[in-house]
């Protein structure tokens, strides 16, 4: 019984995080927050060792997201593929985030096709 509640005031803290966050872009069927945007920065300064503004990221983020969704729906192979090579690579754990997921999927786009 104790466990249930704790359990439940758990989920409860979670979904209230993510329920909170300040909606910061919505438009066709896409949704960033507050949330995505700091943890975009913390990605791109992890990455790149540069800070990155706020509208930045947040445009960065809208075009992530487009070009993602594009190639999922016109080349879900390519997508398939890439996502075998990022799990091969990093541990599960950061494919569960969206923003993670999404940044490391573009990296991969981008080198595919602009660096080659």
């Amino acid at each position: 019984m104790v466990f249930k509640v704790f359990l439940c005031f758990l989920f409860s803290l979670f979904f209230n995080q993510y329920s909170y966050s300040k909606v910061v872009y919505e438009r066709d069927n896409l949704v960033i927050t507050e949330i995505d945007i700091n943890s975009y920065q913390n990605l791109y300064k992890e990455n790149y060792n540069i800070d990155i503004n706020k509208t930045n990221s947040l445009k960065d983020l809208v075009l992530i997201n487009n070009v993602i969704n594009n190639l999922e729906i016109n080349n879900a192979e390519f997508i398939n593929k890439i996502d075998s090579e990022i799990l091969l690579r990093f541990d599960k754990k950061s494919f569960e985030n969206e923003v993670t997921r999404n940044f490391l999927r573009f990296s991969r786009i981008r080198d595919e096709f602009i660096i080659n």
